[in-house]
Parts: structure tokens; C-alpha cells; sequence
């Protein structure tokens, strides 16, 4: 994707709604646990952990192709921080994968964790690539 196209309002509004919905979902999912509704946890958890996994699959492969500056901070005071920051997210999209693959799923979970892939897909990368 080239920088020099515009970031259409579809793409921004789905980075913005899924990215909220990501927060929002993360500070609630205990309370939603506690509903005693399984299949909405497991769809939130679902969607919280695609979120991440789809993120560092973006951020691996820039780290891959050689575009790793764009997440590193320019000073040398907070270019460790951003390492460390960097590497969690990478652990976490990782850890998150492979639970994802050997853990034992359900529907709303799959359907979730598709569904926060795709709001990264289609609203987070297309925006962080042209910002």
C-alpha cells in the first residue's frame, strides 16, 4: 500500500469502533463472566485475543520485511522501552496463537476472535500505514 493514498472514512471509522470495542471488551469481560452467558465470553475473548494475534502478525511481519523503525522510538532514552513494549506484544500475539490452535474453541469463540482480526485487517493496519 502506497502512503500516498488517503485513508478512506470506512477504514478510520472501523480502526476507531474496533479499537474501542477492544478497550471497552477488555475492561468488561469480567463482569461479562460473571452474566453466566459462556458463549459471550468466549465471543469476547475471542475478539480481544484476534485483536491481538492479527496486530503482531502485522507488527512480525514488518519486523520481517525490515520496517521495524516505525514502532521503535527515535530517542535513545525510551528506544528500550520500546523494545520491551514491542516484544510483549509480539509474546502476547504469539501465546495468544497458539492457544488459539491447540486450545479447545468454540463457535463464539471463533467467530470473535474472526471478527477482531478482521476490524484490525481492514481499520488498524490501513490507518497505521497511512498516519
Amino acid at each position: 500500500m502506497s502512503t500516498t493514498e488517503s485513508l478512506r472514512s470506512w477504514e478510520l471509522g472501523i480502526a476507531v469502533l474496533g479499537f474501542l470495542a477492544w478497550m471497552l471488551l477488555i475492561s468488561t469481560s469480567e463482569h461479562i463472566r460473571g452474566l453466566d452467558l459462556p458463549d459471550l465470553y468466549k465471543f469476547v475473548s475471542g475478539y480481544v485475543l484476534g485483536f491481538v494475534i492479527a496486530f503482531s502478525g502485522y507488527m512480525f511481519w514488518e519486523i520481517v520485511k525490515g520496517r521495524a523503525n516505525q514502532f521503535l522510538d527515535d530517542s535513545p532514552y525510551f528506544r528500550w522501552m520500546s523494545y520491551i513494549i514491542l516484544a510483549v506484544i509480539l509474546l502476547m500475539g504469539g501465546a495468544s496463537l497458539l492457544a488459539q490452535i491447540f486450545g479447545n474453541t468454540n463457535w463464539a469463540y471463533n467467530i470473535g476472535s474472526l471478527i477482531g482480526g478482521l476490524a484490525v485487517a481492514l481499520g488498524v493496519i490501513p490507518t497505521c500505514q497511512r498516519l
